[in-house]
């Protein structure tokens, strides 16, 4: 995101990427969204985290109304052009906007530590919905409103209402602006034959701006701020009205009247906190004086004493009563003042400045965004205290993850301060032997060297005057490492841990060696051999790489991938797995599908012509050929069991179902109902439609290493990537040389060399056994029932007695029909038991108008399945009958279901 002083022109990025609005509260909190992540918080600030740019920080966000939750519409749901699963849920969520008035919800109003009103809106689904927010820890949580929980705050029947922009009035009233279009959609998203069809500008000379006003209020009145003097306008500050409040900042900003600053320090000492605290920013953002801070600091507000720490932040502070005041806030009962103090330290340039910053970290450790406030505030002058300080107060372990932060500051800083104390506590076992924590602290450090190109020896060599018996006490931790990863009486987790330090300090290789390669054996436990694998791995010499490729046959597929992955990360141990493959050690057919997608995408136009060769035939470019030569998989029964064994190997690493798999991809819970044919498209054809925050980027480190995955996050001293093992890895800027799109989806082509079609059947049935219930749709006189044969043998399953599902589907009162046919989800269904199984002719009695005519229909009963082309009868009014096939069904119960066999079109 990037933030714009208009009267200067000055501009700082900020963090996030908020797609439509970006939005905060009355007390300085930022919030933003995009498309299909409807809100999230701001907690930190990108300006802050770039301090520190030797710390790789996480997401600065928390999300708070997470992607694919569901909406209410009340308005009929239309085809979709795209992404069909995505019906009634955010799709195109827009101008999140905190409500900043008293007049609506006046038991909301303004209280820093209380809940507050957010609305979204959704033009899609042609409504605005409503959250509460709660303040939570750092951030908030966010429910729906009550009475609310399946409805909207508001919602139409008129497809053409799009709300597109929400603000809080200076009436206090909500305000809608309506974009009233046919068509929301960009041409972009909409097929070639779709457009023709449409007026994609229908709606572009209309549009309304709707004002939302309580029944039992009237709307406040709107001042003329433009004749107000100046007291007025620091008067107008007090205002419930968040837009007159930021209207009078902004006018006496303009101003820059002096006589301002005694009305507004006036101000800064009334009874209502919102006008302290509006009062001390107007100051500060005018450039005044702050002889009012250090009062505000103590003011029993917490929304207040936040911001009057925030304001001292730009100004070194020396020991003062100011500055022992704002140490004081490390121990604030809010959470959100204890955070913007730990910000604000990074100014003070004291031992006690330090001392506090360590006690914020040691205590709140734990929280991701205390953690990452504190680090960004660390500099050369205060690390040796906040290393002492938390030291003191972890007597034993610290928070997960705060030695190892501490650790890469120091290196990275060439500051030895608190080293050896820090390496003590790491290397110094109870009686019980080395706690998982310690082990997990030296792989984090030695991992931190590897990064910078350093080692462990080249760490201690420099600094061993500073560093005691370190050294000692390291060469005793490597040494019981190798001992509890030999020893097969060793529980298998902890012997997998001591596995991460072998192999990592050269002058222990020869030693550490036969023990890693040992384990790559069939024998070893998975677990195990994964663990060998990385550490030899991590090496990335010809000799691993030989090693690797010798024990290739042995390997399992979990196995060959991770080597895989390996061996791509550098140029040089690609050129040996090239050689591999072409001298038949390595088959062509045992790279999986993501592998062949990096060799033919290589930066290295050499090895990428190479692989060109090599791997010819193996990907077809014709991808419609592909999925019509694998079409019949629809029709085949596949076995769900099977299908989890083909989903666990090549699709748990980046897509969710239920439970099982990594929220990389798009969560494959939602795709599971949908029809074969869509599912095959999508598996087959990735590249066809692909948004852009599921394109592959290629990040190449200055240590020659490459890691290919999908860009999850980005801050201004780290990027964070998911490889093809789906675990996100954060890497530091300053170690990435450059960052590259392919252009194409993480989702590779050529997944059909991996799969046959009866595979992809059983990957298909696995899918959708594991989708979700639909809801069954009520109407008035539908009443599904068993249906049993009439006396001649008969069965007729008519629309009143059908079970109805999808989105758009109904039962119409005119001719009892089953009408609106209009999304791939709309199906329906009926219980039928039989005395006797037999083969039944199969007759559908339908009208279909001529502009629609063409789609095709899929009815299975039993284990048969028919499908068809849905002709014309002449209108909507004329029904006729009509044979379409013979099916047979079993004796007992069974059911039969009828739905669209592809994509619907009108």
């Amino acid at each position: 995101d990037l933030r714009i002083r208009p009267d200067t022109g000055e501009m700082q990025a900020e963090s996030g990427q908020s797609q439509f609005g970006r939005t905060r509260d009355d007390w300085g909190n930022w919030f933003g969204n995009n498309n299909s992540v409807a809100l999230w918080h701001y907690v930190l600030s990108d300006h802050y985290l770039k301090r520190n740019p030797h710390i790789a920080f996480g997401d600065p966000k928390n999300v708070l109304i997470p992607g694919g939750t569901q909406v209410y519409p009340l308005s009929r749901t239309l085809p979709r052009f795209n992404d069909p699963h995505t019906a009634n849920r955010f799709t195109s969520a827009c101008s999140p906007m905190i409500y900043r008035d008293e007049l609506m919800f006046p038991a909301l109003a303004h209280a820093s530590g209380s809940d507050r009103v957010a609305f979204v809106s959704e033009p899609v689904h042609n409504l605005v919905h409503r959250v509460v927010l709660t303040p939570e820890g750092m951030t908030f949580r966010a429910r729906r409103a009550p009475g609310e929980e399946k409805s909207e705050f508001v919602a139409s029947t008129d497809n053409w209402f799009r709300p597109t922009m929400l603000q809080t009035g200076p009436d206090g009233c909500l305000w809608i602006a309506d974009m009233y279009r046919a068509v929301i959609e960009h041409p972009q998203w909409i097929p070639p034959d779709w457009q023709k069809k449409l007026d994609l500008r229908a709606g572009h000379d209309m549009g309304r701006i709707y004002r939302i006003v309580p029944v039992d209020k009237k709307p406040r009145a709107i001042p003329r701020m433009d004749k107000m003097t100046t007291a007025e306008l620091v008067a107008a500050l007090d205002s419930p009205n968040g837009w007159q409040r930021d209207m009078a900042m902004m006018m006496l900003m303009w101003k820059n009247d002096p006589a301002a600053v005694e009305h507004l320090e006036r101000l800064a000492a009334s009874r209502s906190p919102l006008a302290r605290m509006t009062a001390l920013c107007t100051l500060d953002a005018m450039g005044q004086p702050h002889n009012i801070v250090e009062k505000l600091l103590d003011d029993p507000h917490p929304g207040v004493r936040r911001h009057a720490a925030r304001i001292v932040s730009p100004r070194p502070i020396e020991v003062s009563n100011t500055g022992r005041k704002l140490a004081s806030l490390a121990s604030d009962p809010d959470p959100q003042v204890r955070l913007q103090a730990a910000l604000t330290l990074h100014g003070w340039w004291t031992e006690t400045g330090g001392k506090a910053l360590g006690t914020l970290l040691a205590k709140g450790g734990n929280d991701r965004f205390l953690r990452a406030a504190v680090l960004s505030s660390i500099q050369e002058n205060t690390l040796g205290a906040v290393i002492r300080s938390v030291l003191k107060e972890c007597a034993g372990q610290p928070p997960a993850g705060t030695l190892e932060d501490l650790l890469h500051i120091a290196i990275a800083m060439q500051r030895p301060e608190g080293v050896e104390e820090m390496l003590r506590l790491i290397c110094t076992p109870s009686d019980a032997g080395y706690s998982a924590w310690q082990l997990d602290a030296m792989v984090s450090l030695l991992n931190a060297l590897d990064a910078r190109g350093s080692s462990m020896s080249k760490l201690t060599e420099p600094w061993k005057e500073h560093l005691g018996d370190s050294p000692k006490l390291i060469a005793a931790m490597f040494d019981a490492a190798r001992k509890m990863a030999s020893d097969e009486k060793t529980p298998i987790d902890t012997r997998s841990q001591a596995l991460r330090l072998l192999g990592r300090m050269e002058s222990r290789y020869s030693g550490d060696a036969p023990i890693l390669m040992g384990l790559l054996a069939p024998r070893t436990p998975p677990e195990l051999q994964s663990a060998a694998v990385a550490a030899l791995g991590r090496r990335g010499d010809a000799e691993t790489t030989k090693t690797f490729l010798a024990a290739w046959k042995g390997f399992s597929p979990a196995r060959r991938t991770q080597v895989l992955e390996l061996l791509l990360r550098r140029e040089e141990t690609t050129r040996h797995l090239m050689q591999a493959l072409r001298d038949k050690s390595v088959e062509v057919g045992d790279l999986d599908a993501q592998s062949r997608q990096r060799l033919l995408t290589h930066t290295n136009v050499k090895l990428r012509q190479e692989a060109e060769k090599l791997l010819e035939g193996t990907v077809s470019a014709d991808r419609q050929k592909v999925i019509d030569a694998f079409r019949p998989a629809i029709t085949l029964r596949g076995k769900a069991e099977t299908g989890k064994e083909h989903f666990n190997k090549l699709c748990a690493a980046c897509h969710k179902l239920g439970s099982a798999g990594n929220e990389i991809g798009p969560d494959l819970t939602a795709l599971a109902s949908k029809p074969g044919d869509y599912l095959l498209t999508a598996i087959l054809d990735p590249n066809r439609a692909v948004e852009s925050r599921y394109i592959q980027y290629l990040v190449e480190l200055k240590n020659g290493q490459s890691f290919a995955g999908l860009l999850l996050n980005e801050t201004s001293t780290s990027l964070t990537v998911a490889g093809i093992d789906g675990k996100p890895q954060t890497i530091l800027r300053a170690n990435v040389d450059s960052l590259t799109s392919t252009g194409r989806s993480q989702m590779p082509e050529g997944l059909e060399k991996d799969l046959k079609p009866q595979d992809f059947a059983d990957l298909l049935a696995f899918l959708k056994s594991s989708a979700p219930a639909p809801k069954r749709k009520e109407f008035p006189g539908n009443k599904p029932e068993v249906q049993k044969p009439f006396p001649g043998g008969e069965l007729r399953l008519d629309a009143h007695n059908a079970e109805i599902y999808g989105p758009t589907l109904v039962l119409e009162a005119k001719y009892g029909n089953l009408g609106y046919w209009q999304s791939a989800e709309d199906h329906a269904a009926w219980e039928i038991e039989l005395p006797k199984a037999g083969r039944y002719e199969v007759r559908f009695e339908y009208a279909c108008d001529p502009g629609t005519a063409g789609n095709r229909f899929e009815l299975t009963a039993a284990d048969s399945r028919l499908t068809g082309v849905v002709a014309s009868t002449g209108s909507w009014d004329t029904y006729r009958w009509t044979k379409v096939g013979e099916v047979s069904l079993p004796v007992g119960k069974s059911r039969v279901v009828i739905r669209a066999d592809g994509p619907l079109k009108g």
